[in-house]
Parts: C-alpha cells; structure tokens; sequence
C-alpha cells in the first residue's frame, strides 16, 4: 500500500473518531431540523422558500387593520391540519382589553375549520416577562408530553404583539426617562434566552408587529415614514427596531394594504389586495413582492391569489 493510500486510511480513521467524540460528548447541542410549514397558498410559499419555519422568530409585520391576526389565524389552521400531531397556543396582548375580542376568536377559529380542543386562546396583559415565561413554560410542556408518551408533538406559538406588550417596568415606573429604551433591552435580552428552546425543540414561532405607515401626524412633531399604506420604501421601522430581534428572525414578512376589493367586482371577494415584501428571509430570497387577495371573513383566497399574480405578470393583446 503506497504512503499516500495509507495517509488516506489514517485521515479517513481521525475523522470517524472524532465524528463519535462530538456525537458523544455534544450530541445533545446539535439541535434537530427547523420544520417548514406551507402557508397554503403557492405564490406566498415560493417566495417564503417552502412555507414558515421552526426554530426561530417568524415576524408579521403591517401597519393596523392590514390583515395580520387572520392571517395568523389562517396559517394555525394549516399548521394543524399539516401536522396530526400539534397544538396552537395563541398569545393575544392586543386583543385582551377588548370586549369583542372573544366573538372575533371564535369566528376566525369557525371560519378556518380550527378544532377548538387543539388551539389554547390566552388573552392576557402579559408584559415582556410573563410572555416570555408563558412561552418557556409552554415548551416545557411540550417536553413533558413527549417524554411520557415517547412521542413527537409540533407547536405553533402565535404573539400578538409585540407592540402592544408593554416592559416589566412600565407599570411601576414614576418617571417616563426610567422606562425609554428599556423595552428594547429587555426584548433583546429574553429573545438571546428563549433562542435556544425555540431551536432545539423545532418550536414554531409567529410574532406580530407594526410598522409605521400613514401615520397622521402633524409634520412639526413627526414626519411620516411612508407615503401611505400599500406603498414600500427602503425604510421599514418597525415597532420593534432591535438589532438582536432582526438577527433572530428567520422570516420578516411585511403587509401592505392595496386596492380595496368587493363583491360586485371580478373577483368577487370584500377585502383588499395585500401587498407582501420579504425584507429579511434565510429560505429564499428577500426584496421580493407579491399580491395576495385577502377576505375579510376568509383570509387569503389562495386559488384567486395565484391567478391575480399570474395576471399581473402575463402581457395580454
């Protein structure tokens, strides 16, 4: 056997040593396969690079009143009806101080076929720490469930919002300079904790947020970012403009919406057009823009979406 050939064997036995050593000693810290979810609709998975990921943030974001709770609301059912084995547990921040809220709930729940013994609804002022803690103890849940029946169980963790949730210092604070900026150092801080128990138990997790379009306020206090909703700039601001949040998002989805839609038109559908632009996506490429027909009871009607893109982007005589 020449010294090359045996240099080879040499290399090929160092490797399959050391293979065992990290799987011996660090097996239990290479975390599993993030799980990709399709939303359902063709057009909206192509451009998220299969569907919406596990393991790490999925952020919506939108100006009010753009479609986002339906849409989260949308995919759960997907999210359930994709995985026989799963659960979704809903975080409303937003929606607990309103008398109405309950009603809404029920009907998106109804409208979107959801079964209601495998969605938990938490309506809750919870602060930057009792969501987080809720989260965490959540996946501790799932942990225990499937170490008792020796089984694999998904999770769908949606919050709404981010915005609406205040600091832990908020409530108590006496003075306003106390609490500024907190909230941002406080969200980068549970995010870092949280990271690693999203990864490793292949959690899927949709944060809603806003950003800030059409804002009508006087331009002696505040310019308007945007020139209105429906259009894009380069400069998306979100509610939440935390570096370490933007690193542990895998997907940031942003809304807009576009032309109003009702039933005497074409299309048939009481809703709007809603513009989506991927600004930050490690599936597929970012920057890239789509049109979804959005119902107002039943969300995003895929069949019509993929045909207004189609139109769209078809050159007709």
């Amino acid at each position: 056997m020449s010294e090359e050939k045996s240099q080879q064997n040499h290399s090929h036995l160092l490797k399959k040593y050391f293979d065992s050593v990290i799987e011996k000693k660090f097996g239990n810290i290479i975390p599993p396969e993030a799980i990709i979810t399709p939303f359902g609709v063709k057009t909206f998975d192509a451009i998220l690079g299969g569907g919406i990921a596990s393991s790490l943030l999925t952020a919506f974001s939108s100006a009010p009143e753009t479609g986002k709770s339906t849409l989260a609301f949308q995919f759960a059912a997907n999210f359930i009806n994709t995985h026989p084995k799963s659960v979704v547990v809903y975080i409303d921040i937003e929606g607990a101080s309103s008398v109405k809220n309950q009603g809404y709930v029920q009907d998106r729940i109804t409208a979107f076929g959801i079964d209601p013994d495998r969605i938990t609804y938490i309506p809750s002022p919870l602060d930057l720490v009792g969501v987080f803690d809720l989260i965490k103890n959540i996946i501790a849940g799932k942990k225990e469930l499937e170490n008792r029946t020796n089984s694999e169980y998904k999770l769908l963790i949606i919050w709404d919002s981010i915005a609406a949730t205040s600091s832990s210092k908020d409530i108590n604070a006496e003075d306003p300079n106390e609490v500024i900026g907190y909230k941002a150092r406080e969200l980068t801080h549970y995010i870092s904790r949280i990271k690693s128990d999203l990864i490793m138990n292949q959690v899927t997790l949709i944060a809603i947020d806003q950003i800030r379009a059409n804002m009508k306020i006087q331009s002696r206090f505040q310019t308007p970012d945007d020139k209105g909703v429906g259009e894009f700039s380069t400069n998306f601001k979100a509610a939440t403009n935390v570096s370490s949040f933007q690193h542990a998002v895998r997907q940031w989805v942003y809304f807009s919406r576009g032309t109003t839609l009702t039933v005497q038109d074409p299309l048939g559908v009481d809703g709007f057009i809603i513009n989506v632009v991927l600004e930050k996506n490690k599936l597929a490429p970012s920057k890239i823009k789509i049109p979804l027909v959005f119902d107002k009871k039943f969300g995003v009607i895929g069949p019509l979406s993929e045909y207004y893109f189609i139109n769209e982007h078809t050159s007709f005589e």
